[in-house]
């Protein structure tokens, strides 16, 4: 069985960071599937949810704001 960890190991750091990606390849993982949204000036950014209020309390979506913004 493989295991791919979506956002990488999100219930021990903070999600789509590389200390959650590191943790979730030490913790077996195979892979990591992650959401890559632009930023309004065309940045790539890995975000998983549309809006950035669950995170960080905005209403704004990624494209939205420009990458120095974000």
């Amino acid at each position: 069985m493989k295991i791919i960890a979506h956002r990488g190991d999100s219930a021990s750091f903070p999600e789509n960071t590389p200390a959650g990606w590191d943790a979730a390849y030490r913790n077996g993982a195979f892979a990591i599937e992650a959401d890559v949204r632009l930023s309004g000036d065309g940045f790539c950014i890995c975000s998983h949810d549309a809006d950035l209020q669950r995170l960080f309390g905005r209403p704004e979506r990624p494209a939205d704001l420009p990458l120095a913004e974000l």
